[in-house]
């Protein structure tokens, strides 16, 4: 009809259902690993079920060393269950004595904000292994060496814990400037975190299955991982220095 306007414009694409998962995800990583409001729109189960996700794939990774098929297959399964367990199982043991510090200094009133922030610290971890994956499977590709994939892996976790503090002092921001104390909590959190995971990750060992070895989602000997680990860098060490 003539007058009449039509309207060429094409109708806005409907957002999909994972467009505010990703907004949050990346507002997080932006702000420094801190949850803002777009976290609100998300259901509350959203950082745990993340930190799954991101330690099951970066579980399946680690143990894909020397193959992800044939009998290596069920090694990968294993990684991947084993990885949110020991982040589970880190938790589950450091954050009641980290609480019962908190009272015995004085601000156990404050263990509302410091959780919100033991959260994003470990939704951190866990977002910075996922985004690791993909250079794991390059070393563990392009290296034959089983002793280098175990110390590329244990590297990864203690750079991705390391630098997961700026959740951290994000927390920590206001509560030091409220009470001094927490200023040498927030260093205790990040002892007690990596005493009581470097333990847990080696009572749960093997994550990388040595291709020789039967395929077991635990080792049988236990023992002391603060020795153990030493010893292990020692023979590393003194593998390099031989090839020089």
């Amino acid at each position: 009809m003539r007058g009449a306007s039509v309207d060429l414009e094409p109708p806005a694409a409907k957002p999909t259902p994972f467009y505010p998962w990703l907004r949050a995800l990346s507002a997080f990583l932006h702000a420094g690993g801190t949850r803002g409001a777009e976290w609100r729109r998300l259901p509350e189960y959203a950082p745990p079920l993340i930190v799954v996700l991101c330690g099951c794939a970066y579980g399946a990774v680690m143990a894909g060393y020397h193959g992800f098929g044939g009998d290596r297959l069920q090694m990968v399964l294993y990684g991947a269950l084993k990885v949110p367990l020991l982040f589970l199982a880190t938790m589950v043991l450091a954050v009641p004595c980290f609480y019962v510090t908190n009272l015995l200094l004085g601000v156990g009133d404050d263990f509302e904000a410091v959780w919100r922030g033991l959260t994003d610290y470990q939704l951190l971890v866990a977002l910075q292994l996922a985004a690791l994956a993909p250079v794991t499977v390059f070393v563990n590709l392009s290296n034959g060496d089983y002793r280098t994939a175990q110390a590329w892996s244990a590297l990864m976790f203690a750079v991705a814990a390391w630098n997961a503090r700026r959740a951290l002092r994000a927390c920590y921001r206001p509560l030091i400037a409220r009470h001094p104390a927490h200023r040498l909590l927030s260093r205790v959190w990040f002892v007690l975190y990596a005493f009581v995971g470097i333990q847990m990750g080696w009572d749960l060992r093997p994550f990388v299955g040595h291709p020789t070895m039967p395929v077991q989602f635990l080792r049988d000997d236990i023992g002391n991982a603060y020795v153990e680990t030493a010893h292990i860098l020692r023979l590393y060490v003194e593998q390099l220095l031989s090839t020089l």
